[in-house]
């Protein structure tokens, strides 16, 4: 709901917003999760879902609900991130290639991270050079056909 009333542009400083905002800092900052995401280390790379922390980001800090935790999650999302300049939680990727899925979240949320606050190491962790493989959005092939319209 909250990455929701960011992208609609919900007014910033609700108070009545500060409950879900601890709801989401409870459930990323609890050790429970924690723990799941110090489980998701492959070969030395965090395969964790960083989406979570990068939407969280994104919303908190474009909804006016930003404080002092919020720098936990910029510090994991830069711990995470992978050599090509994205993220990827598939415990079983093979090389050095991020998911698109799994950046755009993270980066969306560090590039809103160094705008409000001017951070240099945000702003440089948006400006790797990430670009997505050429099959990073392939299609299955199915035979199924796709339709904008949504009749077929």
């Amino acid at each position: 709901m909250l990455a929701v009333l960011a992208d609609l542009g919900y007014p910033r400083g609700d108070d009545d917003l500060i409950p879900l905002r601890e709801q989401v800092y409870e459930w990323l900052l609890s050790p429970e999760h924690e723990k799941s995401v110090a489980k998701r280390v492959v070969d030395g790379r965090h395969c964790c879902h960083a989406s979570q922390e990068g939407n969280a980001l994104y919303y908190l800090l474009e909804l006016g609900l930003a404080d002092d935790r919020t720098d936990t999650l910029v510090e994991r999302l830069l711990e995470w991130q992978w050599s090509d300049g994205g993220w990827n939680c598939d415990m079983k990727a093979k090389g050095d290639t991020s998911s698109f899925m799994e950046t755009l979240t993270p980066l969306r949320g560090l590039a809103a991270h160094a705008r409000f606050t001017g951070n240099g190491d945000s702003a440089s962790a948006t400006a790797k050079r990430w670009r997505p493989t050429s099959n990073c959005c392939a299609i299955p092939a199915t035979g199924a056909t796709t339709s904008s319209s949504g009749s077929g």
